[in-house]
């Protein structure tokens, strides 16, 4: 019988330790699962904060790009209100266009003589001063208009005799005598209904004439000097344009310059009034507007301004919640011994509520207290709180973009 009974508890032992096998081989598949499911639900986590980060940057990169297409709008509507507005503008209308073509040409005749077949010489020839006769000069001057008008013109041929004195190079130089000729009276014409006005005039100069008086008075004076004889046609020419207060005023100069009193001469000409003219009147536009530009950049810009201004606040607020998240971020990662993630901020009745400014004073509370600072993970970054409950006492800290450098 003991032999019996003995045999039974060994096998009632041995069934038990079968069981508590099979039920610690059950709990360490249950606490594996457990973990596998947790891991998981970490992994789910992380990815659904991986998502999220990359949905904000995505957000914070899709506001930038409309506030330059807003900024670019709102510029583009003051523009387009500005091109709404033509202000009354001057310009320049042509009323008359007309040529002015003045010329001098000049003949020197030569004394008779055995050396030269020609009986003249052309213009700037270098001529021996004995075999001169005279000098044939021919003025001319012509307007050429596109409209027909009135003209009244003057002309004029006068002679310049003059002396200049050369002498040493310390001494003044200039002018020592000088004395006046008339070739051709002033003389005072019309042309009437044409387009075309020509004023021709040839004088003759007796080359002796002048010279030999030069001479003269070269001998007498007994100094260096240089003299000439300028031969200048002197013309006006005005006539009135119909329909505009403008005119034609043309003054007219050419000239001819003899040298006398040398052993050569060269004969000189001037001539500086030649070439195109236009007539212009100044008239004015009147100012003028367009409605339906107006009214499209006033839309336009009330709209992109709306849209800047919101835009400049999300992006405001974007930055705010950077900081913040980056403060946070630092926090949780320089302080993860001391701080515990709470679901649901605490409340403790008839609890004194203190507002703590840094968190580096949560720190020294919670180094005093040896308590742990409670952390309420908000869905507004800008809400999210730290607590420490002592008692009835509560050390309540806010993170946001104003707080402390960390």
């Amino acid at each position: 019988m003991e032999h019996e009974f003995e045999k039974e508890n060994l096998e009632n032992e041995k069934n038990k330790e079968e069981i508590e096998k099979q039920s610690f081989e059950e709990k360490e598949e249950e606490n594996e699962s457990k973990e596998i499911k947790t891991s998981d639900i970490f992994k789910d986590e992380e990815k659904k904060e991986h998502h999220d980060a990359n949905y904000n940057v995505s957000n914070d990169i899709i506001k930038v790009i409309l506030l330059i297409i807003s900024g670019f709008a709102l510029v583009l509507s003051i523009w387009i209100m500005l091109r709404s507005f033509s202000p009354a503008q001057e310009h320049s209308v042509a009323v008359l266009s007309y040529n002015v073509q003045n010329g001098v040409k000049y003949k020197v005749y030569l004394k008779q003589n055995d050396f030269y077949e020609n009986k003249y010489l052309g213009m700037n020839e270098l001529i021996p001063t004995p075999f001169i006769d005279y000098v044939e000069i021919d003025f001319s001057s012509v307007i050429n208009s596109q409209k027909r008008l009135n003209y009244n013109y003057s002309y004029k041929i006068t002679g310049n005799l003059s002396a200049y004195y050369t002498g040493g190079e310390d001494e003044k130089k200039g002018t020592i005598w000088s004395k006046q000729y008339s070739f051709v009276e002033p003389t005072t014409d019309t042309a009437s209904n044409t387009s075309n006005v020509n004023l021709a005039q040839t004088v003759k100069v007796k080359y002796d004439t002048y010279n030999n008086y030069v001479n003269r008075y070269k001998l007498k004076a007994s100094v260096p000097m240089d003299a000439f004889l300028t031969v200048t046609f002197n013309a006006t020419v005005n006539a009135d344009v119909s329909e505009s207060n403008k005119k034609v005023s043309e003054n007219i100069t050419t000239s001819v310059k003899i040298p006398l009193s040398v052993s050569t001469v060269q004969i000189t000409k001037e001539d500086k009034t030649s070439g195109q003219k236009i007539l212009s009147n100044t008239e004015k536009t009147e100012a003028t507007r367009n409605y339906v530009l107006l009214g499209f950049s006033i839309v336009l810009f009330i709209g992109s301004l709306a849209a800047t201004i919101k835009l400049l606040i999300a992006l405001k607020k974007m930055t705010e919640n950077h900081s913040v998240l980056f403060k946070l971020n630092k926090i949780l990662k320089d302080h993860a011994q001391v701080v515990v993630e709470i679901d649901t901020i605490p409340r403790v009745r008839h609890a004194t509520i203190i507002e703590v400014k840094q968190f580096k004073d949560m720190i020294d509370i919670q180094q005093e207290l040896h308590l742990p600072i409670l952390y309420y993970k908000s869905e507004i970054v800008t809400e999210n709180t730290f607590f420490i409950i002592h008692e009835k006492q509560i050390y309540k800290y806010v993170i946001n973009a104003e707080s402390e450098q960390l």
